[in-house]
This record gives structure tokens, C-alpha cells and sequence, in this order.
């Protein structure tokens, strides 16, 4: 199986992992390659590159000049997730309240590729009193 992991500011270049998120989809995707699935974590950086992670798994970057909360996808990635040889089999967001997820979850939706959102955090109802609005979509 072909699992996809996308978490737009995954550091690419193999630094050491200091946001918790990255911490989190590494674990996830280290543990997802040791039980025998294709995995990739794909991320949005400032050129297209390609390695192995630490815990088995691929890190695809894709080339974009879009801020790291824009809605617009890198074209690169549009590719890879729109061609039927390279599109995973399940498509793993992370992260809550994060609009480039939205952005890609319609993406997903039209070309009928499965995906969850793994928020990470807690959908407490306090947490949807501040900015409840921006949040109303979640």
C-alpha cells in the first residue's frame, strides 16, 4: 500500500526535526514503513528534491514560492498526487486549523484519491472560541 504523508513544512533537507508536528509524522511515518507500507512524506520547499528519511520512509519536496499558510499548491505536487502511477493509495493531512489543508483536501476530493486529516491537537470546544469564524470550516 501507498501511503502519503503531507505536512508542508517537513524539513526536506534531514535537519534535526524540532516542531512537534514533524516529530509526530516521522514517528507516524517511520512506523508505517516498518509495518511494510510505501511511504512517503511530502512536503513544499524552495526546490524539488527526493531522499530517504531516517525511519524508511521517502521525503519528496516540491518546489513552491507560496507562504507556508497559502491555499495554492506547489505544481509539482499537483502532478504527483494528479497521475494515476504516482498517486498514493491513502493521503495522510496533518494538522489542525491549517488552510493549506483545506486546499489540499478539495485537490484530493476531485480526483478521488482517499484521505484523512490527522489533526494532532485536541478538538476541544474551547478551542473553537477564539477565532471561531476562521475555524468554522474544521
Amino acid at each position: 500500500m501507498k501511503i502519503a504523508l503531507h505536512l508542508k513544512h517537513f524539513p526536506a533537507s534531514g535537519t534535526p526535526l524540532k516542531v512537534a508536528t514533524c516529530k509526530v509524522v516521522h514517528g507516524l511515518a517511520s512506523g508505517l514503513a516498518d509495518s511494510g507500507a510505501e511511504v512517503s512524506v511530502l512536503c513544499e520547499g524552495r526546490s524539488d528534491s527526493f531522499r530517504l528519511g531516517a525511519g524508511g520512509y521517502a521525503i519528496r519536496c516540491f518546489a513552491t514560492t507560496a507562504g507556508y499558510r497559502s491555499l495554492r499548491l506547489a505544481p509539482g505536487l499537483r502532478r504527483y498526487l494528479g497521475e494515476r502511477e504516482t498517486a498514493p493509495d491513502l493521503v495522510v493531512l496533518n494538522g489542525a486549523f491549517y488552510p493549506p489543508n483545506y486546499a489540499i483536501a478539495r485537490f484530493l476530493r476531485r480526483r478521488g484519491v482517499p484521505y484523512v486529516n490527522a489533526s494532532h491537537s485536541v478538538y476541544d470546544p474551547h478551542a473553537f472560541r477564539k477565532n471561531a469564524l476562521l475555524k468554522w470550516p474544521y
